[in-house]
């Protein structure tokens, strides 16, 4: 295993479903999830997406509220919902309001992940011209498109100048699918998971973004009591999960596996972003780490 430790500098051109790069720096930084409302790994200026030496986990439901600024440090609005391609388990799109900014109105705005610039801890930057931010395409709050169409993906990339992350090649030589179904990590968060033989095992509490790579790292799943153990939270590898179309989100374990999986208490998020609980999770569930792999998280053969 190679964890890189040096950053790429990349100059920036700057979910309901509709049809986890990284490594760790050896010194640990001040930082990770330790509690509603405070802040994940701490990284250094960096654009999301890039394939840089450190990660930062932030918490979905954080994410959904982090004002989107512009390189002259004016409020262009803020990330409301998370796009998610969940056979993936990429965020292939942040959406944005943009509020009275430049006249665009109440509309909401899917921006390609990479699009957005992390800067320091929390500030995200969207580096691009007001006249092609003023005819981004645009949609109602209550009216979604189809996300997943790939016609739509072409022009919204293409508008930001961007490349898909279903066209980019790992570093194996492989590509990711391009994706057949989109969801909005706000109905995500709060959906119950059950076992194959339909029993319940507790509740998707959160999602934990790798902002550097824009993936799912992992679900925060609460077991609500169902497995007698009281209020304890558990991490699970985004691709240990099935989330179906119809949003039923299942996971292939026994009540007795999950009791016994990496867990920690409600709130002590502090662990969740150290390489070793990491390792212990993805390997407790058998599924590849993505960081490792290069490409989306597979399970082992």
């Amino acid at each position: 295993m190679h964890w890189r430790k040096s950053a790429v500098a990349v100059a920036v051109i700057v979910a309901f479903c509709f049809p986890v790069a990284f490594a760790f720096a050896q010194t640990q930084e001040r930082g990770g999830m330790h509690g509603q409302g405070q802040q994940g790994h701490q990284v250094e200026h960096q654009r999301t997406g890039s394939m840089t030496g450190e990660m930062k986990i932030d918490k979905a439901s954080d994410l959904m509220n982090r004002t989107v600024k512009n390189p002259e440090g004016q409020d262009l609005g803020k990330i409301e919902n998370l796009a998610i391609d969940p056979d993936n388990g990429r965020i292939a799109y942040a959406v944005l309001s943009f509020g009275g900014f430049l006249g665009m109105g109440n509309k909401l705005f899917a921006i390609p992940w990479q699009s957005l610039q992390l800067q320091g801890e929390n500030k995200y930057v969207l580096n691009v011209e007001k006249s092609k931010l003023k005819n981004a395409p645009g949609f109602e709050k209550d009216n979604w498109p189809d996300m997943a169409n790939p016609r739509f993906g072409t022009e919204v990339y293409g508008h930001y100048g961007e490349t898909p992350y279903w066209e980019k090649q790992s570093r194996t030589g492989t590509r990711e699918q391009r994706p057949t179904r989109i969801c909005k990590a706000s109905q995500i968060i709060g959906e119950e998971v059950k076992n194959a033989s339909g029993q319940d095992l507790g509740k998707v509490e959160n999602l934990a973004v790798d902002v550097t790579d824009g993936r799912v790292a992992y679900a925060v799943v609460s077991s609500g009591g169902f497995l007698d153990i009281g209020d304890k939270e558990f991490a699970v590898p985004w691709k240990a999960l099935n989330v179906q179309r119809n949003n039923e989100i299942t996971l292939d374990v026994s009540k007795e596996k999950l009791k016994d999986s990496p867990q920690f208490e409600k709130n002590e998020w502090s662990q969740m972003t150290s390489k070793q609980f990491l390792d212990k999770t993805y390997s407790y569930y058998n599924v590849q780490p993505y960081w490792e792999s290069g490409t989306k998280g597979t399970e082992k053969p």
